[in-house]
């Protein structure tokens, strides 16, 4: 949902007017509406202008992934969210990934 990266509600709806078919203004409040009653715990980051602080957080684990591999010569590719790694070093990416993000967020 484009909401996250938007500061007002009213920027929020605004957003997704580039698509060929063109939701309501009714139809995105009803559907905010219904992701913040389902995702309480994090009602306080919807139309907050959070998407640029988690893509920060995201390139910033991408990073430490990245540069670790690297160091050890093993090739590895990203492409948005995902890696792309030999198979046999599919183990140690997990715990790369693992310990990239609690050194990024903590135990969130």
């Amino acid at each position: 949902m484009c909401q996250q990266n938007h500061l007002h509600q009213r920027q929020a709806f605004a957003a997704p007017r580039g698509l060929r078919c063109t939701p309501s203004h009714r139809l995105v409040e009803q559907l905010l509406h219904q992701f913040v009653e389902e995702n309480r715990a994090i009602e306080h980051y919807i139309c907050a202008d959070k998407g640029v602080d988690l893509m920060a957080i995201d390139g910033r684990i991408t990073t430490r992934i990245i540069d670790h591999f690297t160091r050890k010569n093993v090739p590895i590719l990203t492409v948005h969210d995902s890696y792309v790694i030999q198979s046999e070093h599919e183990a140690a990416l997990m715990k790369q990934m693992e310990y990239a993000t609690e050194v990024e967020i903590g135990d969130f």
